[in-house]
């Protein structure tokens, strides 16, 4: 800032610098070491790191999460706060968030399949669904449930807590 370092530490390189919309965040995609990639926000890195490539981050309106697409040993996936999501796609676009920032999608692509968007939150089931299908203005019964998705709405019904990834035909 003014000519001055904003953080204490130092990188190979810092591309693709983003700021939370409040101006209070930044983030950054940085390079540990030679074709290895994480996420640097506010001067700290992410424990994850991406052989491939990592995509510009993208902040959550309320400044507080990050999401990003990546690319790991050829494999596309996404990224948010530091968790990978466990699928891997043949191409993924930028990830979105919602308006209370609890649920993240991106749209994905795989060669088998036409491209689905894949959501995911952290809350409970009655704030996911009603939210998921005005947001992108479909029925519940066109998404596809697979058995762990199954056993996570079972845990969330019964009060627990669970990540969520539904997957949409586009």
């Amino acid at each position: 800032e003014n000519g001055e370092p904003i953080w204490d530490s130092r990188f190979m390189q810092l591309w693709n610098q983003r700021v939370s919309s409040d101006g209070e965040r930044i983030a950054a995609v940085a390079a540990l070491s030679f074709g290895r990639w994480t996420m640097v926000v506010d001067g700290r890195q992410w424990s994850s790191s991406f052989s491939d490539l990592l995509l510009p981050p993208v902040f959550s309106q309320d400044g507080k999460r990050i999401a990003a697409g990546m690319r790991h040993n050829g494999h596309w996936g996404v990224v948010v706060d530091d968790v990978s999501w466990p699928e891997s796609y043949d191409m993924v676009w930028d990830p979105v968030f919602s308006p209370d920032s609890g649920l993240v999608a991106a749209k994905v692509d795989t060669s088998k399949d036409d491209p689905v968007l894949i959501a995911e939150a952290i809350t409970s089931l009655d704030d996911i669904l009603p939210e998921l299908v005005h947001e992108i203005q479909i029925s519940a019964a066109s998404i596809a449930w697979d058995e762990v998705t199954l056993a996570r709405l079972k845990s969330m019904a019964t009060g627990g807590s669970a990540r969520l990834s539904f997957h949409v035909r586009l």
